[in-house]
């Protein structure tokens, strides 16, 4: 049996904060204490968040000189306990140049540090000036984060050559995938709990998309949307995630012929999520970086065991190819083609079902990520 651990867990965003790192961290910590570990957590809380047994939540109004003389002085006060900080510089206020909290790392006994890297820093080679000021900072406070702690880990295996540039030389660095943020009910028929407004059918097949609907993403997947929507396949689409309402506003006067065939269900809670990616037989997902193992929308429907239709990028780890778990494209253009193929191809859709769920069990549960940091480092294991 693995011994119980003391956690201090440093991050920028905590819920009531909306965002991926939020809701990773509030997960990660709920199921740390669950396997009786003592977990106190270190945010910028605008009010208080939700109680959880076994996890002490600190507020943190700023990440300033005031308040990290504070953390640290706790810190100091719980010698055997295992700082885990989850790295997004954004997250930490400064305008993403909190080199302050970087400093206060240091000032910690190295063995007690571990670094998550969610992010390792802005692009500093281009964009405005400012920008590049800004990437500069940022790999400042990455390389005093890589010589503060005694483990690191990744939240992608792209920023594996970042941080060999950054100084990270030839030390481990441990690959740990974004489990999926939405728990899969037991139930089934997720349509029915859903609480469409009357005249939402749903008949034929249901392709969804889950995510925030910034610009970046919405450019690629609108192609797709509109594709499905002037076809004759009996579809319906479902957008899930906040943003999602607005979006469809938009889009139905870019492409009238969405009006009727697709619903929003906008922020939910993760239940009524849950259900609704029940209700997908296929999700539709791009990326202007690729697929990869920091996607936890990805995540979230490979763990409902719903078929994935993606693209491939620069940030794209070797397992999305080799897998076979995902119908993943080289170039986003692709996208309408390659899921009106699968729309029309059922034991595909069923093979990926299954395949997708056994990758997630496998490489990405939580399961996986509770073993990696209650045990001692051990990098092979993680390789792909």
């Amino acid at each position: 049996m693995t011994q119980s651990r003391s956690w201090e867990v440093i991050t920028g965003e905590y819920p009531p904060t909306g965002g991926g790192v939020a809701d990773h961290t509030h997960q990660l910590a709920t199921k740390l204490a669950e396997c009786g570990d003592d977990v106190r957590v270190w945010a910028p809380l605008v009010r208080p968040a939700a109680h959880t047994r076994g996890v002490e939540v600190r507020c943190v109004p700023r990440f300033g000189p005031q308040s990290l003389l504070q953390v640290g002085a706790e810190l100091h006060r719980n010698p055997r306990s295992t700082v885990l900080v989850q790295y997004a510089p954004h997250s930490f206020g400064f305008r993403g140049m909190n080199i302050g909290l970087c400093a206060l790392l240091k000032r910690v006994p190295r063995e007690r540090v571990w670094i998550y890297f969610h992010e390792v820093r802005a692009p500093w080679l281009e964009g405005r000036l400012d920008q590049r000021a800004v990437g500069v900072v940022q790999s400042s406070m990455a390389w005093l984060a890589l010589s503060a702690a005694s483990r690191v880990f990744v939240s992608i295996k792209g920023w594996e050559p970042v941080l060999w540039q950054l100084g990270a030389g030839t030390r481990s660095l441990e690959w740990m995938p974004v489990p999926s943020n939405i728990p899969v009910i037991s139930e089934s028929g997720g349509s029915r709990k859903l609480g469409l407004p009357p005249g939402v059918g749903w008949k034929g097949i249901v392709v969804g998309h889950f995510g925030t609907y910034g610009s970046a993403v919405t450019r690629l997947l609108e192609p797709t949307l509109c594709a499905l929507a002037n076809s004759t396949f009996e579809t319906r689409l479902l957008l899930l995630g906040r943003g999602s309402s607005s979006y469809l506003r938009q889009l139905e006067v870019r492409c009238p012929a969405v009006a009727g065939r697709v619903y929003a269900l906008g922020a939910s809670e993760a239940a009524d999520v849950s259900a609704a990616l029940s209700t997908c037989d296929v999700v539709v997902q791009p990326f202007p970086d690729g697929v990869s193992a920091r996607r936890g929308t990805v995540m979230a429907a490979l763990a409902h065991a719903v078929p994935v239709v993606t693209n491939l990028g620069f940030l794209s780890e070797p397992i999305w190819k080799d897998s076979g778990a995902v119908v993943g494209v080289d170039e986003v253009r692709d996208l309408p083609d390659a899921t009106m193929r699968l729309l029309m191809n059922e034991a595909e859709r069923q093979r990926l079902s299954r395949r997708g769920r056994e990758l997630y069990q496998d490489r990405f549960s939580w399961e996986n990520t509770l073993r990696l940091l209650r045990s001692p480092a051990s990098r092979d294991q993680w390789n792909v």
